[in-house]
């Protein structure tokens, strides 16, 4: 998976998470709608939830996915991009700060 995707799919997965937390997901279809998805992958993004410890369910009522748990979504991402693919030198990796100038 390159970076992107992987940044584009935690958003994804991010703004379900949220919604639910809103509860404003309305049905399975208007949640694959509104995200521009397939069921399909409405119901990957819950099962990845479900993994995760969210408690997920259904109101009919009033048309919406809940968490049935205080379940809170916590990602973290962690990138190294070599100075070869940026095309810059290794001694220009870092920024220095020279603390005796100040």
């Amino acid at each position: 998976m390159t970076t992107l995707s992987v940044i584009s799919y935690i958003e994804r997965i991010n703004r379900v998470y949220r919604l639910i937390r809103m509860e404003r997901t309305g049905s399975l279809d208007e949640l694959a709608s509104l995200l521009r998805v397939s069921r399909r992958t409405i119901n990957n993004y819950l099962e990845e939830l479900r993994l995760m410890g969210a408690e997920i369910r259904f109101s009919r009522r009033r048309n919406t996915y809940y968490f049935g748990n205080n379940f809170v979504l916590h990602a973290t991402v962690e990138a190294r991009i070599d100075a070869d693919v940026l095309d810059t030198p290794k001694e220009k990796e870092y920024d220095t700060y020279n603390y005796n100038k100040h």
